[in-house]
C-alpha cells in the first residue's frame, strides 16, 4: 500500500485530534496498517520538515502488562 505525504499528514491530523497530547507510534501503525519502521521512518521525515514535534512522554502499559512511557508526537498547527 501507497500513501502520499498529503495522505498521511491528513490521517495523523485525525489521529492527532483524538489525543489532546498527540499520537504514538503504535497508534500510528494501527491507523495506517503500517510496519513500526515504517511509521519511524515517516515520522523522522515529518520532524525534518517541521510538520511533526516530540511531545513528550504518556504512560501506557505495554504488552506485558507492565506500565511503561511511550513517545507522543504532535502535528503542528498551520502545516499542511
Amino acid at each position: 500500500m501507497n500513501i502520499t505525504a498529503d495522505e498521511l499528514l491528513k490521517e495523523l491530523k485525525r489521529l492527532d485530534g483524538l489525543q489532546p497530547e498527540g499520537f504514538t507510534v503504535n497508534e500510528m501503525m494501527m491507523e495506517t496498517g503500517h510496519s513500526d519502521n515504517w511509521c519511524r521512518k515517516k515520522l523522522r521525515l515529518l520532524i525534518e520538515c517541521g510538520s511533526v514535534v516530540f511531545n513528550g512522554h504518556r504512560s501506557i502499559t505495554d504488552i506485558s502488562g507492565r506500565n511503561a512511557r511511550s513517545p507522543v508526537y504532535k502535528i503542528i498547527r498551520g502545516k499542511k
